[in-house]
C-alpha cells in the first residue's frame, strides 16, 4: 500500500469517527472550540445540514479552521435525515438553511417567507441506466421501468419538469414508476428489476464511480447550461424574511464565511473530500475522486458571491418558474425573495 493509499484510508478513518459521533451527540459547533468572545459574537443559533450532501464538506473545514468564529458565527449544527432538514426554515428551529427548489416553494404554500442569499451546491443528479442499456437519452425512458427517489423530492420533480417540458411526457406518470430510496433503486436497477433509475447526493456520485455498472443518460445542470448559461443550484442558502429584515448582518456574515469555506476547499480538494467525505456519503476512494473531479471543474459547489445576482439569479428563478408552469410546485414564489450579493449588502449596510 502507498503512503498516499495510507494517508487516504486514515483521513476517512478520521472522519468515519466523526461522523458517528456526530450522529450520536446529533450537533456540534461550527465555530471553534472555545467559542465566539461575546463582544465579536454576530449570530448564535441552530443551523440544520442534510445527511450525504456535498455542502457539508466546506462547512466542517471552515469549522476546523476557525472561517465561522472570524465572522462571528457560532452554528450549533445537525446533520439530519431530509424530513427534518426539509422543515428547517418552517416549522424547525433554524433562522438560516439550504433549500432546495421544492422546498423553498413549499414554504411559501405553508404561509413561510424565506429569502434566498447566497449561493450553495451546484445540481450534479443524473439519470443512470446499465452499460449495455438501449436507453440513449430521456425521451427513449417513456413507458419504460424508472426507479425514482421520491416523487416528491426536488430532485423527482426537477427531472420531471424539464422532461415534460423538453420532451413531452412525465416521468412519474407516462413510465412505470417505482418509488424508493436513492441505495435501493440503484440495487434494482444492477439487478435488472427497472431499465433506469434517477439518482442523487451520494449515490449519484456512486454511479459516476462506477462506469462498469451504470451509465449516466441525462446530467440536468448541462443541460441547464445549455439552456440559459449559466449552471443550476440544487440547493441555496436562506433564511427567514423576519430573520433577514433584523439581522442581515448576520446572514452576509454567512454568506462570506461559506464562500471562504469553499475556497478553503479549492486549495486542497483532494485532502478536503478525503477528509470529510465519508459525512457527505462518499464512501470509497472512487467517489471522492468523482467529487474532487466534479468540484475542480466548479460543478459540484459554489461560493462565488461576486456573480449571485443578474442573469445568473435570473437563470435559478426561471427553474422555480419551470416547475410551477409543469405543476410540479404550485406556485413560484416571488421574484424578489431571490435576493443578490449586493443587495444583501445594502440590507447590512443600513
Amino acid at each position: 500500500m502507498s503512503r498516499d493509499m495510507r494517508r487516504r484510508d486514515m483521513m476517512r478513518s478520521v472522519a468515519a469517527g466523526a461522523s458517528v459521533a456526530t450522529m450520536l451527540s446529533i450537533s456540534g459547533c461550527l465555530g471553534d472550540d472555545d467559542g465566539v468572545p461575546e463582544d465579536e459574537l454576530v449570530y448564535s443559533g441552530p443551523l440544520i445540514l442534510l445527511e450525504d450532501t456535498t455542502d457539508i464538506v466546506p462547512a466542517q473545514l471552515g469549522f476546523q479552521q476557525g472561517t465561522w468564529a472570524e465572522y462571528g458565527l457560532e452554528l450549533e449544527y445537525n446533520i439530519s435525515a431530509y424530513p427534518e432538514w426539509a422543515r428547517a426554515l418552517t416549522s424547525g428551529p433554524a433562522d438560516m438553511s439550504a433549500p432546495n427548489q421544492a422546498e423553498f416553494a413549499r414554504s411559501y404554500e405553508e404561509g413561510y417567507e424565506p429569502i434566498i442569499f447566497c449561493p450553495g451546491e451546484i445540481q450534479f443528479n443524473d439519470i443512470f441506466v446499465r452499460p449495455d442499456s438501449d436507453i440513449e437519452g430521456p425521451a427513449d425512458l417513456e413507458g419504460r421501468t424508472i426507479g425514482l427517489p421520491g416523487a416528491e423530492s426536488s430532485t423527482t420533480l426537477g427531472f420531471r419538469s424539464v422532461i415534460l417540458d423538453e420532451f413531452g411526457f412525465d416521468i412519474i406518470e407516462d413510465t412505470d414508476a417505482v418509488v424508493s430510496e436513492p441505495p435501493a433503486i440503484y440495487d434494482l436497477l444492477l439487478e435488472e428489476e427497472i431499465d433506469a433509475c434517477l439518482q442523487f447526493t451520494g449515490q449519484t456520485v456512486r454511479g459516476y464511480a462506477n462506469p462498469d455498472d451504470l451509465r449516466p443518460i441525462f446530467d440536468l445542470n448541462e443541460y441547464w447550461e445549455s439552456r440559459t448559461g449559466h449552471s443550476l443550484e440544487v440547493t441555496y442558502w436562506g433564511g427567514r424574511s423576519e430573520f433577514l429584515e433584523t439581522n442581515p448582518e448576520a446572514a452576509l456574515n454567512f454568506a462570506q464565511a461559506w464562500s471562504d469555506s469553499v475556497d478553503l476547499v479549492a486549495d486542497d480538494p483532494q485532502g478536503a473530500f478525503d477528509q470529510f467525505g465519508l459525512l457527505s456519503g462518499l464512501s470509497s476512494d472512487d467517489e471522492v475522486d468523482v467529487a474532487v473531479e466534479r468540484f475542480e471543474e466548479g460543478r459540484l459547489l459554489n461560493g462565488d458571491l461576486d456573480s449571485w445576482g443578474g442573469a445568473y439569479l435570473d437563470a435559478q428563478y426561471e427553474f422555480i418558474e419551470l416547475m410551477a408552469e409543469t405543476g410540479s410546485i404550485e406556485d413560484a414564489p416571488p421574484r424578489e425573495a431571490m435576493i443578490s450579493t449586493d443587495e444583501l449588502e445594502s440590507l447590512a449596510e443600513e
